[in-house]
């Protein structure tokens, strides 16, 4: 056999810099998991308000209509300017 087949190693530098960059890379990959779970997170808690705003919003239409818009800075409750009825000329 001969010598020619001895390993070879890369130096202490490139090493140290690619041992840097696999780090970096798993440190990414985490805080991008990480943001997705809060993404989902925050998904849940957008539908539990949904719900809710529509448990809400039925509600105020049974009490006061479903032509009734309500002012969210006042409270004021008037209603909604109806749609005229068109009719077929002949």
């Amino acid at each position: 056999m001969s010598k020619d087949k001895k390993e070879k190693y890369c130096t202490e530098e490139e090493l140290s810099s690619l041992k840097q960059l696999v780090m970096d890379l798993n440190t990414s990959k985490l805080k991008l998991a990480d943001y997705a779970l809060e993404m989902e997170n925050v998904k849940s808690v957008i539908n539990v308000i949904r719900q809710k705003m529509s448990t809400k919003e039925k509600e105020l239409i049974e009490k006061y209509g479903d032509d009734a818009k309500i002012n969210l800075e006042t409270g004021a409750i008037t209603k909604k300017n109806p749609t005229p009825k068109l009719e077929m000329v002949k």
